[in-house]
């Protein structure tokens, strides 16, 4: 593991783990529940550059979207939270 160094939410993962799906359905999922927005699915589908901001700790992996990306301006920019061992699986063990 290399310190100060960018990392893509794939470097969290296994190498070939579908780790995509398993966090769009958890986004959709949390913001179809706060939100009547018609472009939530486009803007949180299973595409790596959905997920370009995000930020994690020792238990929490948080997702934050752009404006526009998944609703309105008004709502600004929406942050979903999960637990990060829900991952563990496909988690590589650094960050586990």
């Amino acid at each position: 593991f290399e310190l100060n160094k960018d990392l893509a939410l794939k470097d969290l993962f296994i190498a070939g783990a579908n780790y995509l799906t398993p966090v769009s359905n958890t986004c959709i999922f949390q913001l179809q529940a706060l939100l009547a927005e018609d472009f939530i699915e486009s803007g949180a589908s299973a595409n790596a550059e959905n997920f370009k901001n995000f930020n994690f700790t020792k238990t929490q992996l948080s997702i934050t979207f752009d404006a526009y990306q998944v609703g309105s301006y008004a709502i600004g920019t929406p942050v979903v939270e999960m637990d990060l061992a829900d991952f563990n699986p496909i988690l590589k063990p650094e960050f586990k």
